[in-house]
């Protein structure tokens, strides 16, 4: 992510199941997988400067 410049570009699939890789109970429902792909979009844009959160 330090190396993008847009957090459209970051592939959430691939983070979401680094995670899982980790703890494999991560996820399991669809209001988790939507709250997860929201949290990961959210930090993203915190982290290029984009303090706002929605």
């Amino acid at each position: 992510m330090s190396q993008r410049k847009d957090p459209t570009s970051v592939r959430i699939q691939e983070v979401l199941l680094e995670m899982r890789r980790y703890r494999m109970g991560l996820i399991q429902t669809a209001d988790q997988l939507r709250f997860s792909y929201l949290a990961v979009i959210e930090g993203a844009k915190y982290i290029m400067g984009d303090t706002s959160v929605q």
